[in-house]
């Protein structure tokens, strides 16, 4: 599983490659500049290898983050919020080129966020949460609560599943289809964890 941070969590004293890089330690050596390298031209970062976190735009540096997360080619990635700290604009535009890579990846995604017009644009299922217990899940078409019940305490669950045809280089990821996916029986999830 991969993760992508709500503040990217990205290496200040390593470059764009490094920070790729690290996350592949587990490879063999010859493997991980390659692997580095093509992660990095999926996400359209190439030209910015050498540079530093701190000399990169903010969505520049958020598709960072996605690179390193999908460098070990992970058969799912959760995104903690990633969008929370773009302005309006970065935001939506980022959004639809993080969507794209994914698709591009063949990686399915579940993306956490407690903004509606997000999780509505991002995904294909949708969980609405409150107060840790679901309330809605299915097809985004029909998750959307009535507008009494909308409050900044909802939290959104947005699964993006692709199911992307493989490739050499892109394996076709263990999990590639939601169909047979099912959020847990609307309970409590604080009770959940006392009885474990």
């Amino acid at each position: 599983m991969g993760l992508v941070f709500q503040d990217y969590a990205l290496f200040p004293h390593l470059n764009v490659l490094g920070n790729v890089l690290f996350g592949l330690r587990h490879l063999p050596r010859h493997e991980r500049l390659p692997r580095a390298r093509e992660t990095l031209s999926l996400v359209g970062l190439t030209v910015f290898e050498t540079r530093r976190p701190d000399q990169l735009s903010g969505g520049q540096q958020q598709r960072v983050a996605l690179a390193r997360a999908l460098a070990p080619r992970p058969s799912v990635l959760l995104l903690d919020e990633p969008f929370s700290n773009l302005d309006a604009q970065l935001r939506h535009s980022t959004r639809q080129e993080v969507r794209a890579i994914l698709r591009r990846a063949g990686t399915t995604a579940i993306l956490v966020t407690h903004d509606q017009e997000e999780a509505l644009a991002f995904s294909d299922r949708l969980v609405v949460m409150r107060g840790g217990r679901v309330e809605q899940s299915g097809p985004r078409t029909r998750c959307t609560p009535a507008p009494a019940r909308r409050s900044w305490r909802t939290s959104w669950a947005a699964a993006t599943c692709w199911a992307a045809p493989p490739t050499a280089s892109w394996p076709a990821p263990r999990w590639a289809s939601c169909r047979s996916w099912r959020p847990p029986a609307a309970r409590s999830w604080s009770a959940s964890a006392r009885s474990t």
